[in-house]
């Protein structure tokens, strides 16, 4: 969904062009999704389940598409000479308030302990903080300058292939299905890649 979305707004936006083999890459690495998505007990969902919009489902389509617009206006600041950690910052601390701001409301709506061990939630932030705020959206900023947005979040659907290590590193069953659509993946960025 995300690539989709990405090259839909590219167009809109910055009249972004996608060539066919793009269109084709994207269609195969869409496709290499649908295994992976439906390996699951098709006796526990029934027909009624596929075809319902529920509430996180749209609370979560609305995330993924400021996600996207949010990249789109960081490359924005990056052309105008903006400093990513400038932008990094600024973005991380406004939405860490906004957090901050749900964790109390939650904590007087529901009435509930805020935290039991703070100095562990404390420990834990920071490591999150470290990892997904300055790591993360350090070297996907990086990126940006070097490749475009619909190809970055194309290269959001390699989550399965570290789903799939990580599975094979825990002894976990493994699925045809699974390991046929990490390849269809993969031929996608590639195809991907090589027309960027």
């Amino acid at each position: 969904m995300q690539p989709l979305l990405a090259a839909l707004l590219g167009f809109i936006l910055f009249s972004e062009k996608l060539s066919y083999k793009k269109i084709i890459a994207l269609a195969i690495g869409f496709a290499g999704m649908l295994p992976i998505i439906f390996t699951c007990d098709i006796g526990a969902i029934g027909f009624s389940d596929i075809c319902t919009v529920s509430y996180p489902e749209i609370s979560l389509f609305i995330a993924v598409f400021s996600t996207i617009y949010g990249w789109f206006l960081i490359k924005e600041l990056l052309a105008k000479h903006y400093s990513l950690s400038l932008i990094n910052g600024i973005t991380m601390t406004f939405g860490g308030f906004i957090c901050l701001l749900l964790s109390f409301a939650e904590h007087f709506l529901y009435q509930q302990e805020l935290y039991s061990n703070f100095g562990a939630v404390v420990g834990y932030s920071l490591l999150l903080v470290l990892a997904s705020n300055i790591v993360g959206y350090g070297l996907y900023g990086y990126f940006l300058s070097h490749y475009s947005i619909t190809f970055l979040s194309f290269s959001g659907f390699t989550c399965p292939l570290f789903g799939f290590l990580f599975s094979y590193m825990l002894d976990e069953p493994i699925y045809n299905s699974y390991i046929f659509g990490c390849a269809l993946i993969m031929l996608g960025l590639v195809i991907f890649y090589l027309e960027e």
